[in-house]
């Protein structure tokens, strides 16, 4: 689960013309993104080659990828057993839906088993391949944070973008909130387990998504692929599966260009910096900021 981008959770659906808030919101997005580029190009960080100036972390052995890649199957099939079993037990219908309370209770099952689950299968990757990138540390939380100063208005600008010219053409998005998980948030009845929710999304899915899509999936994929371009495939294919996985799951389409950029982002910081702390940081900011508009404007 990921919440949409605060640009998205502000679009008024059926509105033919953006509002002056909208097109605020996305000239300044726009302007801090493209200085926020340019920065990141004059530092070589996004330039053609960078990873072959610059490695950055040390990839995996080879021999270790299938391990990796076995390891994040066996996280993604257990948690998935976790919460057919929550969902069950409390009798729920998944294809009609859960009430808010139902949300809550499955997240607090399921929760839990994915983050224990997650950081286990982290320490089995250190133990099989003891190289810095698998070394499980808060160290780069900070830097994470100080990041997310520079992705935010990058998504948000590519979730204006995509909303201001779907709604010159007549498509605009049907509802101003991006996710089922933030409209359970706000619904009147969410009480206590609105909490819980914003637990789950603020705290929970960061670590597990990426511990699965940036610790295990991108360090298998900086393995077996070949040559000076495997850093730059393993952080673009780990993004784009990453996207694709938001393409289910309550997620709007409007809110996936800045699921992309925040993908692709984080899989260049963990690249960098070997820390599997600074996406989950930047993955809590993104979310979080999220959840704190969602609140505001209702």
């Amino acid at each position: 689960m990921i919440v949409g981008l605060p640009g998205s959770a502000c679009a008024q659906g059926g509105d033919s013309t953006a509002s002056p808030r909208e097109l605020a919101i996305t000239i300044g997005s726009l302007v801090i993104a493209a200085g926020a580029l340019v920065w990141l190009w004059r530092k070589d960080v996004i330039r053609p080659g960078s990873f072959r100036r610059h490695p950055g972390t040390q990839a995996p052995r080879p021999a270790s990828a299938m391990a990796l890649l076995a390891l994040m199957l066996g996280c993604f099939v257990l948690s998935s057993l976790a919460q057919i079993i929550a969902v069950g037990a409390i009798g729920a219908d998944p294809e009609h839906g859960l009430t808010v309370r139902q949300m809550g209770i499955v997240n607090l099952v399921v929760g839990p088993v994915s983050v224990i689950v997650a950081v286990s299968a982290f320490i089995a990757a250190h133990r099989l391949d003891t190289i810095p990138r698998f070394r499980l540390s808060i160290k780069g939380f900070g830097l994470g944070l100080l990041l997310s100063l520079f992705v935010l208005p990058m998504a948000m600008a590519a979730s204006s973008v995509t909303l201001l010219i779907a709604t010159a053409l007549g498509h605009g998005p049907s509802d101003a909130i991006a996710h089922d998980t933030l409209n359970a948030i706000l619904a009147p009845e969410a009480g206590v387990w609105k909490w819980v929710l914003i637990v789950g999304a603020v705290v929970v899915t960061p670590i597990v998504e990426e511990v699965l899509f940036r610790g295990l999936l991108q360090s298998a994929l900086a393995a077996i692929l070949p040559g000076r371009w495997g850093k730059w495939g393993a952080v673009q294919i780990a993004s784009a599966l990453f996207t694709l996985a938001h393409t289910t799951g309550g997620v709007e389409w409007h809110s996936l260009p800045a699921i992309a950029v925040l993908g692709l982002s984080m899989a260049v910081a963990y690249e960098r910096t070997g820390r599997i702390a600074v996406p989950i940081a930047m993955h809590v900011a993104f979310n979080g900021a999220n959840v704190l508009l969602a609140l505001f404007i209702q």
